[in-house]
């Protein structure tokens, strides 16, 4: 009788020992399939993060080549302006010598006129021409 109880829980021991290694195995494949799936959501995660990186690094690039874009446009509109300018001083400057010197050609003139003028007085009253007078006539109203 001792020896069919020892067999009893012999037998007990092993069934205890080999239900505890089942659920101990059971135990280890779902914290392997826990593990593989945590592993596959991190992989899955790093790569949405490496698309995110990415597209944002697209759009900073694209970003700055609009920026850079809009920089070279304003600078052409301040060369632009800044020529148009240029060109308007250029052209009133010309104007302004122009006149200067169409001034200068009238008095050039008018002094060789009023030179001619007197060198002609000074020779007719060399002469001796006296300018006649003109007298007004009295008319009698009666």
């Amino acid at each position: 009788m001792w020896q069919k109880q020892e067999s009893n829980w012999e037998r007990e021991r092993v069934a205890r020992e080999k239900l505890m290694k089942e659920v101990l195995q059971e135990r280890q494949d779902q914290i392997q399939r826990k593990m593989e799936e945590l592993k596959l959501q991190q992989m899955e995660s790093i790569q949405q993060r490496e698309f995110l990186l990415k597209k944002m690094e697209e759009f900073s690039e694209m970003n700055s080549q609009v920026s850079e874009l809009k920089k070279k446009k304003t600078a052409f509109r301040a060369q632009e302006i800044e020529s148009q300018i240029l060109e308007r001083r250029s052209k009133a400057e010309e104007a302004r010598l122009q006149y200067e010197k169409e001034l200068e050609e009238q008095r050039r003139a008018e002094e060789a006129y009023e030179l001619l003028l007197r060198e002609e007085e000074s020779k007719l009253t060399h002469r001796g021409y006296v300018p006649k007078q003109y007298s007004k006539k009295k008319y009698a109203w009666n």
